[in-house]
């Protein structure tokens, strides 16, 4: 016999009272601190790190998982892989009995710019890392001092891409461009995605990714401080670029009606999502 329970029940749609936290994160620590391979003509295939394992675990174990479980998105490059499937096992150890769901790859998390960015930007980063080191040879470093003198480097060259137009890299691929481009799968995580799962649905999502992808959608206007109601436009403004296993969160919730609210977190900051701005990057 049907019940008023079961009719309440019957009458929800998909995309209602949904929750979908997304985990937008950086590889753990590589094993060389390089960007590119030593031609210069594709991305460093290095894996992460006996270090970069231990802290991807404990990544994990901080989690506090969502109802529905995880699942895991990773770039084609191996150390997103490596870094989605560690903190999947920190995740699963400190909430027994979560559903883990397969790990989907995506292109998107990796990006897609022309050739003549990464040229362009490897050249930058080996100019900068050189002024690090010193007279130091990298190889003769560990992988815990590759990553500092790298870290280093690298932030002045992604900054120089982000904030000077005029810059090769810039010029090559524009940080607009990257921003639109990393907009689509954003999108297509929040409330698009939110309609299409059942109701009362709360998982969470995990994108491990690279430097580079998720800063220009970052620092491009869509972002706007809860507390001052700033736009965010600039690397300093947050704290500057994603180190290793540096991450961001982003929650789409649905009311009763669908109604959909998108919010990010970053660095123990609040921020709002500029609708406008959005629309922009998603129809550019």
């Amino acid at each position: 016999m049907e019940t008023p329970k079961n009719r309440e029940i019957e009458q929800k749609e998909n995309g209602t009272n949904v929750t979908i936290r997304n985990i937008w994160i950086r590889h753990a620590q590589k094993q060389s601190g390089e960007v590119a391979n030593k031609e210069g003509t594709g991305m460093s295939t290095s894996s992460i790190s006996k270090k970069g394992e231990k802290d991807a675990k404990a990544f994990g174990e901080s989690i506090k998982a969502a109802p529905d479980g995880i699942k895991t998105y990773v770039s084609p490059a191996s150390r997103t892989s490596e870094t989605a499937q560690t903190i999947v096992k920190g995740y699963e150890k400190e909430n027994t009995g979560v559903k883990i769901r397969t790990e989907r790859m995506r292109y998107e998390l990796i990006g897609d710019p022309p050739k003549e960015f990464l040229t362009s930007y490897a050249a930058a980063f080996a100019e900068s890392r050189d002024n690090v080191l010193a007279g130091r040879s990298m190889e003769q470093l560990s992988s815990d001092e590759q990553e500092t003198v790298a870290e280093e480097a690298e932030e002045s060259v992604i900054t120089n891409w982000l904030e000077n137009p005029n810059s090769s890299t810039a010029k090559a691929y524009s940080p607009a461009q990257a921003a639109s481009d990393f907009a689509q799968i954003f999108e297509m995580r929040h409330e698009k995605m939110a309609k299409k799962l059942k109701p009362d649905s709360n998982i969470d999502l995990l994108h491990a990714t690279h430097k580079t992808i998720t800063e220009p959608f970052l620092i491009s206007g869509v972002l706007i401080d809860a507390e001052t109601g700033e736009s965010i436009t600039s690397l300093q403004q947050i704290g500057g670029s994603l180190g290793t296993l540096d991450n961001w969160e982003s929650r789409v919730t649905t009311d009763n009606q669908g109604n959909a609210t998108v919010e990010v977190t970053l660095r123990n900051k609040t921020y709002q999502i500029d609708n406008n701005v959005l629309q922009r990057l998603t129809s550019s």
